[in-house]
């Protein structure tokens, strides 16, 4: 889920796109990845995409690093109060201080995100991952400080050492905390928190989202139908909680919402939360109509239509996309780029770019500043931005770990793909992000066939 951590920031993630949401900010790329959560308040934690390994990102100084031990990766993740631990079918769950080779990580394998719980140097396990019974609480060198082996742990949360809460059957399961009253029904993921002495649940149910009492079915909906994925709640300014959701599976920086709620004025609703008691029966079905004989009339039958290929018919343009080549500074924020042929090429063809800084700006009126921006194609969205300097295509290394983006802008000239730009797993184009002048430019790429778009970076075109 879209981990909230002390602050209330949302790291979010699961299919490739890392971002990190400091409300009320909109949400912010970071790196390709996969699982992304909270090693601290100042840690975020993933996946990477490009050597599968675990790396980090430090908040304040901008900065990735690899996780010392976490060379392997892991199918599943979890983070937090400083400590993590990882889970592959080969190794079982590996940690900086054990390894337990038949575990699971508890919840992580029946969800969506593939996310674990770890909270205060404490871990939920599934004791034998092939049983898939058990809940284990261990500390940060695998030693238990809580067992339950009944348990049959879905969406597990760490509360504390001794305290944790899970759906199982599709009610609420506790160890050291009373059980909810009353107990709701078909619940898909549980997330609790408290706020000023009371503790409350964000219940994801089969077709909606809620934040009710722990004891009571006063709530409010958060997600009124089923597009509420991975939620998660947290305190905010000692009054306020925190949800936050994802619109997708995949947690791409788009789908990313929050939702500040004063529990003492808007859990106002009956959530209704209510055994609906055992299946019914179904009615007994009608009697089938006898079949309708077939008329003896012949049906003359029908001419075959002319066989293909047929042409494409020609897209509609897009409204307000240039289709004359033209000319533009390019910038960041207040930090303009240049092209910078003394550097190596990154691939043959391509361009290499340096960002201006304080200290070393770059002039927007340079050659070196300026881009030339054509529409290869007037059915497709896509742009081609291209050095004036040197006549190259724009491009910058998309899996270098750099904390002050310089390695974010990728374009790839085409090797045989569709509609001439390569068309798996390539970073492969611009489009524009609003209609007419040119004010940002977002990200294409194609994986296996089908096109994404990632708003890696906000780029305003300038001068003329």
């Amino acid at each position: 889920m879209p981990r909230l951590n002390g602050p209330a920031w949302i790291a979010a993630g699961v299919d490739g796109l890392i971002s990190l949401t400091q409300p009320p900010a909109p949400p912010q790329y970071l790196a390709e990845g996969y699982r992304a959560s909270w090693l601290d308040d100042d840690h975020l934690i993933f996946q990477n995409k490009h050597d599968d390994a675990l790396w980090t990102y430090q908040i304040s100084t901008k900065q990735f690093t690899p996780v010392p031990g976490g060379n392997l990766g892991g199918n599943e993740l979890a983070a937090g109060g400083g400590l993590w631990a990882a889970w592959r079918p080969d190794t079982g769950v590996y940690a900086p201080g054990f390894v337990a080779p038949a575990a699971g990580l508890a919840g992580a394998g029946s969800s969506t995100d593939g996310r674990g719980s770890s909270s205060e140097g404490i871990t939920a396990l599934i004791p034998d991952r092939s049983v898939g019974f058990g809940l284990d609480l261990v500390d940060a060198a695998g030693r238990p400080t809580y067992t339950l082996p009944t348990a049959n742990a879905r969406s597990a949360q760490v509360v504390s050492a001794a305290q944790a809460v899970w759906v199982q059957d599709g009610q609420i399961a506790v160890a050291g905390l009373t059980v909810p009253t009353p107990q709701p029904q078909r619940v898909a993921a549980v997330r609790t928190c408290e706020l000023l002495g009371r503790r409350y649940l964000l219940l994801t149910l089969d077709d909606k989202v809620i934040l009710r009492e722990w004891d009571s079915t006063l709530g409010f909906t958060v997600v009124p139908g089923p597009t509420g994925f991975h939620a998660d709640l947290t305190p905010v300014a000692g009054r306020y909680l925190r949800v936050c959701w994802s619109t997708t599976s995949g947690e791409r920086p788009e789908d990313i919402r929050y939702l500040d709620i004063d529990p003492a004025r808007q859990l106002t609703e009956d959530t209704g939360a209510v055994d609906p008691g055992p299946p019914q029966p179904e009615p007994p079905k009608p009697e089938p109509e006898p079949p309708i004989p077939p008329d003896p009339t012949p049906i003359p039958p029908k001419p075959e239509p002319p066989a293909g290929p047929f042409p494409r018919p020609p897209a509609e343009p897009q409204p307000g996309v240039p289709m004359d080549p033209i000319r533009r500074a390019l910038r960041m924020g207040e930090f303009f780029i240049a092209a910078a042929p003394e550097l190596p090429e990154p691939y043959p063809g391509w361009t290499a770019v340096r960002w201006g800084t304080p200290a070393a700006p770059v002039d927007p009126g340079s050659p070196e500043a300026l881009f030339e921006i054509t529409q290869p194609s007037p059915t497709s969205p896509k742009l081609l931005v291209k050095s004036v300097a040197t006549g190259r295509i724009l491009n910058a290394d998309l899996t270098a770990s750099s904390g002050n983006l310089s390695s974010a802008l990728a374009l790839k000239p085409t090797t045989g793909g569709t509609d001439g730009w390569d068309s798996y797993e390539q970073w492969n184009g611009y489009t524009l992000r609003n209609r007419g002048e040119i004010t940002a430019l977002v990200m294409l790429y194609d994986r296996d066939g089908q096109e994404y778009t990632g708003v890696i970076l906000t780029l305003v075109a300038v001068g003329g």
